[in-house]
């Protein structure tokens, strides 16, 4: 595996997922979020889940997700862009290495605490783990 051309070590994909399930378990009834993840990032994970057939473990552990999209364009309904780049820029004034996982989870955490919603208000957005299985 290779980032920015160089090589990273990575893990089996069940070994990662099994790491994940572990660190969800610090949050009592976890939503996943992610910007234009109905249409990516919940449908590409999911699908990569069910080829390790732990889809039942996911389930039985993630209560729901939520596509910040949905969230921000509710919240800010007069943007020009609604890619999380141009968003940093234009509500957070910051600049960031966008699509690398670590700045993406970061800066998408400050846009969602932008928006003051409470948690009740944002799981309104939530959609049930399902919703994204298109595979």
């Amino acid at each position: 595996m290779y980032v920015k051309g160089r090589p990273v070590a990575a893990l089996n994909i069940s070994v990662a997922f099994d790491r994940f399930m572990q660190w969800l378990e610090r949050f009592p009834n976890p939503v996943l979020i992610a910007h234009y993840g109905k249409k990516f990032d919940f449908v590409v994970f999911r699908s990569a889940v069910k080829n390790i057939n732990k889809t039942e473990n996911l389930d039985g552990r993630v209560c729901g997700y939520i596509d910040s999209i949905d969230v921000l364009r509710k919240t800010y309904p007069y943007s020009s862009s609604y890619k999380q780049e141009y968003l940093a820029a234009s509500i957070l004034n910051i600049t960031y290495e966008a699509h690398s996982a670590h700045g993406d989870a970061r800066v998408l955490g400050k846009l969602m605490e932008h928006t003051n919603l409470s948690k009740k208000q944002l799981l309104q957005y939530s959609f049930p783990p399902n919703m994204c299985d298109f595979y």
